[in-house]
């Protein structure tokens, strides 16, 4: 293990980040707004990369891109934050990077926050699909690949599955990037694997993956797949490359997850990184992290990378 890696560990043990998810949705959600009233949309670009903003479904959307043209092809990038936080630094910093590196023009969208009254997932997914759509407008379905980040990694999968319930359904691209997908657990395996897997994660306690439901619905009775994402019909998914940590509690429904992929007969590839933590493909300064990171640029550059980050 590299010294960096054990010094994120501990980081994250000493900020308690884990203990902050172990609470009532209510204190969790206070301490969002809070947070969340001190941060901005903005963010800063990369040498030779500039940014436009647009607006979709009345809401912010910032395009970055590699120098003042349009580029050939786009990534749709959902940033995580349990569907109610703004978009993190580290995820700005992952966001600008993945799009110089890959050569692509990088969308990311505000999308609504389910803290706000009347907002649910199933305004989100709507908004990010709305998103998608210009991006079509614009790009080649062949040329425009999605990643998101735990919720929004939620969103990546969950918008083709709102998508598949549409009466003309909108082309899909070729590629999604999953990371962390916050699965809510469906079956009791899964429940039994959370608790297994509560002691090792650094970062989300049990008591939230159980709780999550209700920050996304917020009371009101939505189809099951909107919030129990391997029920839903994932069939004519992109190829989806799904990124788990070894060490997190999300990890429990990897393979509910695949198993409804493989139900659809949707295309798909499973990575666990061993020893690692939610969502670590979003960081480059950490060796083991940069292995994933890199292997998504490859995917993204239309690179053949079939390396995979199998337990040991």
């Amino acid at each position: 293990m590299s010294v960096s890696l054990r010094l994120m560990k501990w980081l994250l043990r000493v900020m308690k980040v884990k203990e902050s998810y172990d609470r009532p949705i209510a204190e969790i959600e206070a301490t969002k707004k809070r947070r969340n009233r001190k941060m901005s949309f903005s963010l800063k670009p990369l040498s030779g990369q500039t940014v436009e903003e647009t607006r979709i479904c009345d809401r912010e959307v910032l395009i970055v891109r590699d120098g003042e043209g349009k580029s050939e092809k786009a990534l749709l990038y959902l940033y995580g934050g349990g569907f109610s936080s703004e978009i993190s630094g580290m995820e700005k910093k992952a966001s600008v990077e993945y799009g110089k590196r890959s050569g692509r023009d990088v969308w990311i969208p505000r999308y609504p926050n389910v803290m706000d009254d009347g907002i649910t997932i199933r305004e989100l997914y709507q908004m990010v699909l709305k998103t998608y759509q210009r991006m079509l407008d614009s790009y080649g379905v062949e040329n425009i690949a999605v990643i998101g980040f735990s919720a929004g990694a939620t969103l990546g999968l969950g918008m083709f599955e709102y998508n598949n319930t549409l009466s003309a359904p909108l082309p899909v691209p070729a590629l999604l990037i999953a990371s962390s997908p916050a699965c809510i657990p469906h079956t009791e395996e899964e429940l039994r694997k959370v608790q297994e897997l509560a002691d090792m994660d650094i970062m989300i306690p049990a008591s939230f993956v159980h709780s999550i439901k209700e920050t996304m619905c917020h009371g009101e009775d939505l189809p099951g797949w909107m919030y129990e994402i391997t029920t839903g019909d994932l069939s004519n998914m992109p190829f989806t490359h799904i990124y788990y940590g070894s060490d997190e509690v999300l990890r429990a429904s990897s393979d509910t997850l695949t198993a409804a992929f493989e139900r659809a007969g949707s295309g798909y590839e499973l990575h666990i990184g061993n020893g690692m933590f939610h969502c670590y493909p979003a960081i480059r300064f950490i060796p083991e992290c940069r292995e994933a990171f890199d292997e998504i640029v490859g995917y993204l550059r239309g690179q053949t990378m079939s390396t995979t980050h199998p337990m040991k």
